[in-house]
């Protein structure tokens, strides 16, 4: 079940935190998804994204902290890896 934007603002108001992490699957293969991060960035939220990087991540709102997993070759998922992201990439995100 998909929620809207103002959904989704309102669960996270209950809880009463400065603290969002979108993460759950792929959220940029989320319809929305971007928009979502900028609409909780400009609440003043401090969002962190958590993607597997085998989406493009360029249009991201700057103030996102995006938590990106690269797959190893171990995991049989490399191919998956879009490396054009780390171009993206600034001190404030992380990689693992």
């Amino acid at each position: 079940m998909l929620k809207s934007i103002d959904a989704i603002l309102e669960e996270v108001q209950q809880w009463k935190t400065r603290y969002v992490t979108v993460t759950g699957g792929e959220p940029l293969a989320q319809p929305g998804a971007k928009q979502l991060l900028t609409v909780l960035s400009d609440q003043g939220y401090h969002v962190s994204l958590e993607t597997s990087g085998a989406f493009d991540v360029a249009e991201v709102d700057d103030r996102v902290g995006i938590v990106m997993d690269l797959k190893t070759p171990g995991s049989g998922e490399v191919d998956k890896n879009l490396y054009k992201n780390c171009h993206y990439l600034s001190k404030k995100d992380q990689v693992k």
